[in-house]
């Protein structure tokens, strides 16, 4: 047998490491990791539509893995890619530093039960992020279909994060499980995550379903929705706990359920600031839009909270222990007859509201004589006409009330005129 020019391979693979490199799957690597393994930094694993049965981890390498629906001009092949985790582990992993050049896009990844890891290191081992498990790294995700997948002991049914930072942009987030935490989305540790045109639906947790953020995680959410996911505990589409203090901008959270506690969005000892944002049409046995808790201050602007349903007290929001909400430019209406409730017992808790539309004016607040009612300027108690609010558009009719009542005489709520 002739032996290769030892001179020839050495330039091949100095070649390779500087000239980023397309390595194709199937045609040239029989499987993704395959590729992965062969790739240095710059290089792009460029996989053809089918269905992979595997567990990769890019291994600390700065590449690109993704479909080909961008050459093909085709978002369907997104659809028509898939790692299959075959429930043998989380379907990617990101866990060795990798960086926001690590890219995965235009993938649908499927049927991973969790990473057995440690990620505490404190000798107690749980399956983790069916989907994707990410530790101390930050890659992008991008148009990505998370689906179907599970992290049963450890929680984070779609996603765990753990000190880890990843951009998540036009994903979707849909029908994982947990029987612990964080459905769609487990994040902690100093974990702050940026979610662009994200969608969580149809995700099952304990508490949590949509996405269960912690420990001085601080996510950014811009044009994200949290729809149809239930709890079995608290916190239907989101819990924010432990300083979890997330930036959240145009986030719609609708139609989640929470057999205990917060509907829509659960904030426990955490101080979000929370804009544009509609939470409508949620359910909760209390706090069916909010329940916030323990020393939570969160600040809210030109938010619309409607339609929300609570079994016990609290329909719109419940409010407790030392929890005060700052609120203004906002909508709170149709929240049956609790829009806003302070829990009797506990430390008091105040809301300070202006420049805002509440049906039944102060009426429409039960403070039960535990906290202070500051009730400032421009507040309304008018119908907000909605343009079709019981059946889910809540944009406002041009003879709204709320078009001009902002403190710079804007709209009010989260959406303008336009009934279409």
């Amino acid at each position: 047998m002739k032996l290769k020019n030892p001179v020839v391979i050495y330039l091949s693979l100095v070649f390779s490491m500087v000239h980023p490199v397309t390595r194709e799957v199937p045609s040239e690597y029989t499987t993704i990791q395959a590729a992965i393994d062969a790739s240095y930094d710059q290089d792009t694993v460029l996989i053809s539509p089918g269905t992979y049965q595997e567990n990769i981890s890019y291994d600390g390498k700065n590449i690109v893995v993704m479909s080909t629906y961008l050459l093909e001009n085709d978002s369907t092949i997104i659809d028509q890619t898939i790692i299959n985790g075959d429930e043998n582990g989380s379907v990617v992993v990101f866990a060795a530093g990798e960086s926001e050049n690590s890219v995965l896009q235009g993938l649908t990844l499927t049927n991973g039960n969790g990473n057995y890891a440690d990620p505490d290191g404190n000798g107690s081992y749980y399956t983790y992020g069916g989907g994707v498990y990410c530790q101390n790294a930050s890659p992008i995700l991008k148009d990505l279909i998370i689906k179907d997948n599970s992290g049963n002991e450890g929680g984070g049914g779609g996603i765990f994060c753990y000190n880890a930072s990843p951009t998540l942009i036009g994903c979707s987030i849909s029908d994982n499980i947990t029987n612990d935490v964080g459905g769609g989305l487990y994040a902690r540790d100093g974990s702050n995550l940026a979610l662009i045109n994200v969608e969580f639906i149809d995700n099952e947790a304990e508490f949590g379903a949509g996405c269960y953020l912690r420990h001085e995680s601080v996510p950014s959410m811009t044009n994200v929705t949290f729809a149809d996911n239930i709890a079995a505990n608290s916190g239907g589409g989101i819990v924010l706990k432990d300083n979890a203090d997330a930036v959240m901008v145009q986030v719609h959270i609708e139609g989640n359920i929470a057999e205990g506690l917060g509907g829509g969005l659960y904030i426990n000892n955490a101080d979000p600031n929370i804009e544009y944002c509609l939470i409508a049409d949620n359910t909760a046995s209390s706090g069916g839009g909010l329940y916030v808790r323990n020393n939570s201050d969160p600040l809210m602007s030109n938010i619309t909270i409607a339609y929300n349903n609570a079994g016990l007290y609290g329909d719109g929001i419940y409010l407790r222990d030392g929890s005060d909400i700052e609120l203004s430019n906002s909508l709170i209406w149709g929240n049956n007859d609790m829009q806003v409730y302070f829990r009797e017992q506990g430390d008091e808790v105040s809301l300070s509201v202006s420049y805002s539309d509440i049906e039944n004016g102060q009426d429409g607040v039960f403070t039960n004589s535990n906290g202070e009612l500051n009730w400032g300027a421009g507040m309304l108690d008018d119908e907000p006409y909605f343009c079709n609010g019981p059946g889910g558009n809540y944009s406002l009719r041009e003879n709204s009330p709320c078009m001009d009542a902002s403190e710079t005489g804007g709209f009010i709520g989260c959406f303008d005129a336009g009934c279409g």
